[in-house]
């Protein structure tokens, strides 16, 4: 339902004129109100690639060498070139490259590198890093909507600095797909909180041509929706959401199943060649009980995976505690569910739980009572430490972020 204060302008003026000017003069509102959210976000992520720049100037390595091409990168750029492959291989065999089984990566963002790859002179690599950026900057602001939603504009704009350095977001713009994901994520939930069932749908539609893990977003918008129907708040249009919700996640398991053959095309690859494959959290309790009772030579790769496994249970009872809406809160606990049940190599867990935004939340909420002094100091140590992490990753790791 919009608000008095929202229908207020549109009262003021008549005519084409005026209905015409609305859209573009609510979008020039928003744009302005969220600015400081989008200036701490792109401020605090400029500080962090100045940070690995001067790391590789350190180490005497170019700092764009293989700059989007590496790890899953790789991939994406070949779905991009090429597509998928024409055959369907579900065992691991010597000597096969990887991208001859690349069917486990969802086809959004290759196709939209794809498509930005054709103007004069940009790379299919170039296209993800641009593609990349733009969504980091959507993501943001869709979190200052959330965050002020919630709470406050200040909120909002701390929500949207704190995932600009969490320990992975030297991903966000890379050729990845967490900030493209992200920014539909966010935006579906958004439009769920307020009420706005059809275009949440349409987003989920969207969001889940983009990762497997938009299951997340697609239960909690239709949990959020089915909860309204049954209190018949918002006539039919709830059930829209339903329905539109889950087609893009099926549409592409359905290609798949239509193009080799098999209807458990996308489970089959990533259980036989990619090894992920829902455990109960096993692999996930291993992985921390192997590195705690450790006395050095640890791999700060997963150091930095069991300080964030430390910080899941913490950051999990304060977001229960603040009772969120019903769609953020599922989202979340859905969130983690298939972050931490999954069978993957431990070192990516971070990467997968940047998006588990919802346990920011309470700490945004905090973080932004305190001294303009305080959120600076903690928003930029944070930022410094992100950037040293990533160019760490690049320089250092040699198993994929």
């Amino acid at each position: 339902m919009t608000s008095a204060v929202e229908q207020a302008p549109a009262t003021r003026v008549a005519g084409p004129r005026a209905s015409a000017a609305g859209p573009s003069a609510r979008l020039v509102r928003q744009l302005r109100a969220a600015a400081p959210a989008l200036a701490v976000y792109a401020g605090l992520r400029v500080m962090s690639l100045l940070v690995f720049f001067w790391l590789a100037a350190q180490a005497k390595v170019d700092p764009l060498h293989n700059f989007g091409t590496q790890w899953d990168s790789e991939f994406y750029n070949d779905i991009a070139r090429h597509g998928y492959p024409s055959e369907l291989y579900t065992t691991p065999e010597p000597g096969r490259p990887l991208t001859s089984t690349t069917q486990a990566f969802f086809p959004l963002y290759p196709l939209l590198m794809r498509w930005l790859a054709l103007l004069p002179g940009v790379s299919v690599t170039t296209a993800g890093v641009v593609i990349s950026c733009v969504a980091a900057l959507a993501a943001a602001w869709g979190l200052f909507k959330i965050g002020s939603h919630l709470r406050d504009a200040r909120t909002g704009v701390v929500l949207a600095g704190l995932w600009a350095v969490f320990p992975a977001a030297g991903v966000q713009q890379a050729v990845y797909t967490e900030s493209l994901f992200m920014a539909l994520a966010v935006w579906a939930l958004y439009a769920g909180l307020r009420h706005r069932w059809v275009t949440a749908g349409l987003i989920c539609i969207v969001c889940g041509l983009t990762r497997p893990t938009a299951a997340s977003v697609i239960g909690a918008v239709g949990l959020a929706a089915l909860v309204a129907l049954f209190r018949r708040t918002d006539g039919w249009r709830p059930v829209a959401a339903m329905v539109l919700a889950p087609l893009g996640l099926l549409s592409y398991f359905g290609y798949l199943a239509v193009r080799y053959g098999r209807v458990d095309t996308y489970f089959v690859i990533q259980k036989n060649i990619w090894g992920e494959t829902f455990d109960g959290g096993k692999t996930t309790w291993n992985t921390l009980m192997g590195v705690l009772p450790a006395t050095g030579g640890l791999y700060l790769l997963i150091v930095v995976t069991a300080v964030c496994l430390l910080a899941v249970p913490g950051l999990t009872f304060l977001m229960l505690r603040e009772r969120l809406p019903l769609v953020l809160l599922s989202y979340g606990l859905a969130s983690l569910v298939l972050v931490l049940g999954v069978h993957h190599w431990a070192g990516t867990i971070p990467r997968y739980l940047m998006p588990v935004f919802p346990l920011l939340i309470p700490l945004a909420y905090g973080l932004a009572k305190s001294r303009l002094s305080t959120r600076i100091t903690v928003l930029l140590t944070l930022g410094v430490a992100s950037g040293w992490y990533a160019g760490w990753l690049v320089l250092h790791a040699n198993m994929a972020p």
